[in-house]
């Protein structure tokens, strides 16, 4: 009777598994490094020019964490944010009318130098050793969370400004809103909108913004008006606001009209000009 053999060993062969798993029969060597998969600087790069900033530096965040490679994390996240930053604030300082490739342009350029110069080695190194690429399926969730992540940050800002430069408000004549600052207070805010109220220039059917202000404590009133106001078709009648505005909610004390836009940015001063009894 021979005696029993030990089962053969499994050959090196290559299986199926998935992504970060050993794809290779028998257990993985003591230095061996997950299969993880990876996104491509050509996914890379192609992600900063569709979807911005937010979307590029996460991957790239990704892929040096994978990497193992913690400064790059880092230096990826600190770089990103400025950068994020850095092209939130150029897009609104350029004119309106500036081709939006002043703002993309330098974010695509900069995200491809990581990604091929930094990066570009060890992802070729990876793909060699039969290393799986990100899935387009995967990168368009990141995307997605990314534009969401942006579109709040968006907001937040826009909201953030608005509260600086604004100042706070109150809601009169059903919706109306009197912003006050610069030495001005909620009373004076509550007296305006009261008079303003009284004429009607605001009412539940003609909501408006208006801007309460009083630097070195002389007093100006903000009235948001359209094109024609703003091309002196209805000074006079903007005289008899400031009249009233000064009897009834300064004491008799002067205030210059501003005339201004939606973004409450000043685009004609009409100043005091007292009455008279040819008025």
């Amino acid at each position: 009777m021979s005696a029993p053999h030990d089962p053969p060993l499994p050959q090196a062969t290559v299986t199926a598994g998935a992504p970060g798993t050993y794809p290779y029969a028998g257990p993985p060597p003591a230095d061996y490094q997950p299969l993880i998969d990876l996104a491509s600087p050509k996914q890379i790069t192609l992600a900063a020019f569709l979807t911005g900033p937010l979307t590029a530096v996460w991957l790239l965040a990704r892929n040096f964490a994978r990497m193992r490679s913690p400064q790059g994390v880092v230096a990826t996240l600190v770089l990103g944010l400025l950068g994020t930053a850095g092209v939130f604030a150029l897009a609104f300082f350029l004119p309106e009318r500036a081709p939006p490739f002043l703002v993309s342009a330098p974010l695509v350029a900069v995200t491809w130098l990581i990604a091929h110069r930094v990066q570009g080695p060890r992802y070729d190194a990876h793909v060699a050793r039969l290393g799986p690429t990100t899935g387009t399926g995967r990168i368009a969730v990141i995307a997605v969370a990314a534009l969401v992540l942006q579109a709040g940050a968006v907001i937040g800002g826009l909201v953030a400004y608005g509260a600086v430069t604004r100042g706070p408000n109150i809601t009169v004549a059903g919706g109306s809103e009197v912003y006050y600052r610069d030495g001005a207070t909620r009373a004076d805010a509550e007296r305006v909108g009261a008079v303003l109220e009284q004429i009607g220039y605001l009412a539940p059917d003609h909501k408006a913004s208006v801007t309460v202000q009083r630097p070195r404590g002389y007093a100006t009133v903000g009235l948001v008006v359209n094109d024609a106001a703003l091309a002196g078709e209805f000074d006079a009648d903007f005289r008899g606001f400031a009249d009233a505005l000064s009897a009834d909610a300064f004491d008799g004390n002067p205030v210059d009209l501003w005339l201004i836009d939606t973004d409450l940015d000043v685009r004609r001063r009409l100043p005091w000009h007292a009455p008279t009894e040819l008025d």
